[in-house]
């Protein structure tokens, strides 16, 4: 009997994906023995106002930078070819009903995860996969945009090819 593949979903708004994000999928996917690992960057997050988001192509070519060293990490644009907000509990749904046979995992920060209960539909997210709770700083992300457009160090908080592509393309240069 073939074991049953066990997928880790890491959902987020990677604006800019960072070093915490990376040691997150890297921790899940040892501990919880993950086949995969998908990264599934969100068109529009329910929480977020859209003109805060970077566009969805630099936040993907970021992401692409960030795992390319890492052969079980995969980014899956579900959500970006959505129109509109998508909820967590439709984006696990979509990956059950995709791969039937396996053991979905949902990755997610201890700070959202204490916010679970207020998340649309919560109960068909814990019915359907198993969450992997990781403590991590909230809204590290937004400091890295902080002190970017501050002109600020970073301190190594993003892998380097992130960082570079950042520089390069002049984002975060201005803090909204």
């Amino acid at each position: 009997m073939k074991p049953l593949l066990r997928i880790g979903l890491f959902g987020g708004s990677f604006d800019p994906v960072h070093r915490g994000h990376v040691r997150m999928a890297v921790l899940a996917q040892k501990k919880c023995r993950l086949d995969a690992v998908l990264f599934i960057p969100a068109q529009q997050p329910p929480h977020k106002h859209p003109k805060q988001l970077t566009a969805a192509h630099h936040r993907t070519a970021m992401l692409e930078l960030a795992i390319r060293r890492y052969p079980r990490f995969f980014i899956d644009r579900y959500e970006l070819d959505r129109t509109g907000t998508t909820y967590s509990y439709q984006t696990v749904r979509h990956f059950a009903r995709l791969y039937p046979e396996a053991k979905l995992f949902f990755i997610m920060g201890s700070d959202s995860f204490a916010e679970l209960h207020t998340w649309k539909k919560h109960d068909i997210l814990l019915a359907q996969c198993t969450p992997i709770v990781v403590q991590r700083t909230p809204e590290a992300s937004s400091e890295i945009r902080r002190r970017i457009a501050l002109a600020l160090p970073i301190k190594n908080e993003l892998p380097g090819p992130v960082e570079t592509y950042v520089r390069k393309n002049t984002l975060y240069a201005t803090h909204s």
